[in-house]
């Protein structure tokens, strides 16, 4: 019998790039960098795939950290050889990718997140990398790095201020810095966040007005600035301010700010178009606080923050659009709080100190959940959907079984009170106690006392 011989065909090579595009976007990103040692054509295609770039730091340090302090490094001189060797790799490609622009596509992210060490050939190739990550027209930055004790602050380079392709660009670690006549000019940027950066009052201001389409800020933990001044960007939708201890001041007029969430000791703010508002850790003294929270607030988060009955009932009263009020942690100087509002339609009270009685004159609400010490409550509500309970037990700090026992059962009868006020709600009510266990044994002594 004769052999047929099957003549081999490449089917998948001959088709279409738009084509080959779309099978590479089901594999994950090292496959789709392997595909280049096929041939030419596939290298090409490699190149001319608008790609996504992300490397985080287990490439480097796999295996070289400290088990127990994971911010510890074994092995540094192998951590900064593994990353000399990965930039040298990816600086190659990147500028091949460059060099055939004609045919290059967007590189629509590159995210890099590292440990840095003060090593001069690690930085420049690190430069190379981004310089031409931005000749690919990248749309998404993100260089996330953490430096060593011994490491001098990098500064970001400047070409990064002027490139008009980036939409969103996150930094961590890094120094930012403009000569005095130079200008910021990110006219597609829409999303800035920064972490742990180095920014003057100058800097921070140049960024801000070089960035007419920008509709989210987030700075965390930076500092060098004083102030930030958001005021006339239209399209400026949230701004999310936690830990910039140096920050004294925000102003935002003129703007369309609809989420605003604030954490440290701001001193001034101003937004007269919020629909969204979180604050942490914030003074409501000399009455800025009250000044930010405007009439068209739908959403109203307190953290960590020390208030009055009689204040929070001043903001509810105006807020006619209220539909969201979270007090998380808040310490009650009164003992006591009023709660009324026809719009609120979720309330969330959660371990705030010092809050002995509740109550709560909401007859739209839809949630409640509550979570914390035993407290005398008073509920009028109509279109109640859920109701959530997270009860701590109590804590006592006599040592006469007698007096414990008198205790617990008073506290038990406040439970009971408790529960029967809300009778007519036990089909939606999902109830937790936290309870020790000297206590649960106590509990139920005193229940088969009361068989």
């Amino acid at each position: 019998m004769k052999k047929i011989k099957v003549e081999e065909v490449d089917w998948i090579s001959g088709l279409l790039d738009s084509m080959l595009h779309h099978i590479f976007s089901f594999l994950p990103f090292k496959q789709v960098v392997q595909t280049c040692v096929l041939s030419k054509r596939w290298e090409e295609l490699w190149l001319s795939y608008p790609s996504v770039l992300e490397f985080d730091r287990c490439i480097f340090d796999d295996g070289l950290r400290d088990p127990w302090h994971s911010n510890i490094y074994i092995e540094t001189n192998e951590y900064e050889r593994r990353a000399k060797e990965f930039f040298s790799g990816l600086v190659k490609n990147l500028r091949k990718r460059l060099e055939g622009k004609e045919t290059m596509s967007t590189l629509k992210k590159f995210a890099l997140e590292m440990y840095l060490f003060n090593d001069f050939e690690l930085k420049s190739l690190l430069d190379r990398c981004i310089s031409y990550a931005v000749g690919c027209n990248v749309k998404e930055l993100k260089l996330i790095f953490n430096c060593s004790s011994t490491c001098i602050v990098y500064n970001l380079r400047q070409v990064i201020f002027s490139v008009k392709s980036i939409e969103v660009l996150e930094l961590k670690g890094w120094k930012l810095e403009l000569p005095r006549r130079s200008k910021v000019k990110l006219s597609s940027l829409r999303k800035l966040i920064l972490i742990g950066v180095y920014a003057s009052d100058y800097m921070m201001k140049n960024l801000i007005d070089g960035c007419p389409l920008i509709e989210t800020l987030s700075f965390s933990a930076c500092s060098g600035f004083k102030s930030v001044d958001a005021s006339g960007l239209s399209k400026l939708n949230e701004i999310k301010l936690t830990n910039n201890h140096q920050l004294g001041k925000v102003t935002i007029e003129e703007s369309n700010v609809h989420i605003l969430s604030i954490g440290g000791d701001i001193c001034s703010g101003f937004c007269q178009d919020l629909v969204s508002l979180s604050l942490s850790d914030i003074p409501i003294m000399d009455g800025w606080l009250s000044s930010a929270i405007s009439e068209n607030l739908k959403s109203l988060s307190l953290s960590d923050i020390f208030i009055t009955n009689e204040w929070l009932c001043d903001q509810i009263f105006k807020l006619r659009f209220l539909e969201y009020l979270s007090l998380d942690k808040c310490f009650i100087c009164s003992y006591f709080l009023e709660i009324s509002s026809r719009c609120l339609k979720t309330l969330m009270i959660l371990g705030c100190l010092e809050l002995h009685e509740l109550m709560i004159d909401t007859p739209n609400l839809h949630i409640f959940e509550y979570r914390g010490g035993m407290v005398s409550v008073t509920l009028n509500v109509l279109d109640l959907s859920k109701i959530s309970l997270h009860l701590c037990g109590p804590r006592f700090e006599t040592r006469w079984y007698q007096d414990f026992v008198f205790e617990q059962t008073q506290w038990y009868i406040k439970y009971i009170e408790f529960l029967a006020k809300l009778n007519d709600f036990l089909d939606l009510l999902h109830l937790q106690i936290e309870l020790g266990e000297v206590c649960m044994i106590l509990l139920f002594e005193i229940f088969i006392q009361f068989l």
